[in-house]
């Protein structure tokens, strides 16, 4: 099973697009508390990855992370 962080992890690479947290929550039953924590971990785990959490007051997205801008750029422009 799981742990919350990683089943956010799941979710939000598969959405490929921002996820409201209500439904977050309500799709890993969790309160609300329980998702902010479980958003942290996320996010600190994320650090140095190549990836990072965009989090507004009520959506959350995984993204690239800025530092991989350059690389992605090549990936886009090969893919031409």
């Amino acid at each position: 099973m799981l742990t919350p962080p990683a089943a956010l992890h799941a979710l939000l690479f598969a959405s490929g697009e921002p996820l409201e947290k209500k439904r977050l929550a309500a799709l890993l039953g969790l309160k609300e508390t329980e998702l902010k924590v479980a958003l942290k971990v996320l996010s600190e785990s994320c650090k140095g990855s190549g990836l990072t959490l965009i989090e507004t007051d009520t959506e959350v997205e995984l993204r690239t992370a800025p530092e991989a801008a350059t690389l992605i750029k090549k990936l886009r422009e090969s893919e031409l």
